[in-house]
């Protein structure tokens, strides 16, 4: 608890889950909200930010294991009259960052309206050659989801993932989340048609949960799973990207999961084979320490 006491700073909260096969610890300190009228709980529910990206992911995945999609189709072929028809950008290529698409940070926008901007800025580099985080490549992939299954992307990972799991704590938007209470902070407002790089609203232990199962087996198929895993560099010396996911080197050895970053912070570690996560949270997004995590993943 004296770790998590240090992601506190001033008003903000922090909550954070361990599950192990010795068992789970949940815990919060500091404050819901800036008014400083509630203490934060564990099982307060707050804005997963680009942490919705692996639940995407999985989405996508499952659909190449249903063979609706394959890794090697285009953003052209999905998408028609986006881009420009060369050069190729591949489904493989967006889910690990290696599209060359630049960023868009337009969250408030509907995503049809990001990807048409960013289409008309080029890429970074050829596709395939190198690396670059971007939500672009998130937005693009909500896209083609919701042309692929003709439903929009809420009503798919709810269906697919949410629902599947039984995770009574999460929802993607805040139509409804809004009235789902307590809150770790403030209430961010994600309405439709919802934007495949963030938007997700849960508990630090529904995305363990979550990260447990994948990880674990219970989403995808052995070779989707393995196509997850498999990962290629980036500029940060410690993470490798895999499909939607990263895998991290820690002190004691490899961990994977994804944070997040906007109004919260949010980490997620877990290991290959599910049996271990730590989740944190923290409604302060530039207060808390990133290595936290790892302390807690190693103890």
């Amino acid at each position: 608890m004296r770790e998590l006491q240090k992601l506190a700073d001033g008003y903000s909260g922090a909550v954070a889950v361990v599950v192990a096969p010795e068992g789970t610890w949940k815990g919060a300190v500091g404050w819901a909200d800036s008014s400083a009228k509630r203490r934060a709980d564990p099982d307060d529910r707050f804005a997963i930010e680009s942490t919705t990206k692996t639940f995407v992911a999985t989405v996508v995945l499952q659909l190449v294991g249903e063979g609706r999609l394959n890794l090697h189709d285009t953003v052209q072929q999905w998408l028609p009259g986006l881009f420009p028809a060369r050069p190729r950008i591949t489904i493989r290529q967006l889910l690990n960052h290696s599209s060359g698409i630049p960023s868009d940070n337009g969250f408030s926008e509907a995503p049809l309206v990001r990807a048409k901007r960013v289409a008309t800025q080029g890429v970074l580099f050829k596709p395939g050659t190198s690396s670059a985080y971007s939500n672009s490549d998130f937005v693009l992939l909500g896209l083609i989801v919701e042309k692929v299954t003709g439903r929009p992307l809420d009503q798919v990972v709810t269906n697919r993932i949410i629902r599947s799991l039984h995770l009574r704590g999460t929802s993607y938007g805040t139509a409804h989340a809004q009235r789902m209470t307590p809150w770790l902070g403030q209430v961010e407002s994600f309405g439709r048609p919802v934007s495949g790089d963030g938007g997700i609203i849960s508990t630090a232990e529904d995305v363990a949960t979550f990260f447990r199962a994948l990880l674990g087996g219970n989403l995808l198929a052995p070779k989707q799973l393995a196509e997850m895993t498999t990962t290629i560099p980036t500029d940060f010396i410690d993470g490798r990207f895999g499909l939607g996911i990263w895998r991290y080197r820690l002190p004691c050895g490899f961990a994977w999961g994804h944070g997040g970053q906007l109004t919260y912070q949010v980490d997620v570690e877990v290991a290959r084979d599910g049996s271990k996560a730590v989740v944190w949270a923290a409604n302060n997004a530039g207060a808390s320490d990133w290595s936290f995590g790892d302390r807690l993943y190693c103890a």
